[in-house]
């Protein structure tokens, strides 16, 4: 792994998963930064990795089978949010910082925190609300323990 420097560790401060990917030349538009519909699934690659390095680890395979394949019970994209800070070009790596907090009944808040490695500055901020669902049962359902506990245990590591 590409080594954080202590300018970028102060800006993800706070953010459990962390993954870097390097930006492609075909990823630019006309104006020469990242497309901000790419910015988006960037969000969406930083909320995966966050499941992946947090909640995979504290739960059972199945239920985390469940969790991702829409089969059981699972996250679900309730809304976006996105501010765009700088803008992001080629050559460079963004550094993907995810977090989970404002745990609700049935709901949390993922934050993703999105910064140039080259440039060391914050290109976008982006916040979902995410909505626990029993595909099974076709409704949203209260957290399950489980995921609490494992958002907890992730969180407390940064």
């Amino acid at each position: 792994m590409t080594k954080l420097t202590a300018a970028i560790r102060e800006l993800i401060k706070g953010y459990p998963a962390v993954k870097i990917l390097p930006v492609h030349w075909g990823e630019m538009d006309k104006t020469g930064s990242i497309s901000n519909v790419l910015l988006l699934r960037y969000f969406e690659t930083g909320r995966i990795s966050y499941f992946e390095q947090v909640m995979k680890p504290f739960m059972n395979e199945q239920d985390y089978k469940g969790f991702l394949d829409g089969k059981g019970k699972g996250p679900i994209v309730k809304s976006i949010t996105m501010h765009y800070r700088n803008l992001a070009k080629y050559p460079d790596h963004i550094v993907l910082a995810t977090t989970v907090d404002n745990i609700g009944k049935d709901r949390f808040i993922q934050r993703c925190r999105m910064v140039s490695l080259e440039r060391e500055v914050v290109v976008a901020d982006a916040e979902s609300i995410i909505v626990s669902y029993d595909h099974g049962k076709k409704q949203k359902i209260t957290i399950p323990q489980e995921w609490i506990d494992a958002f907890n245990k992730g969180n407390s590591s940064t």
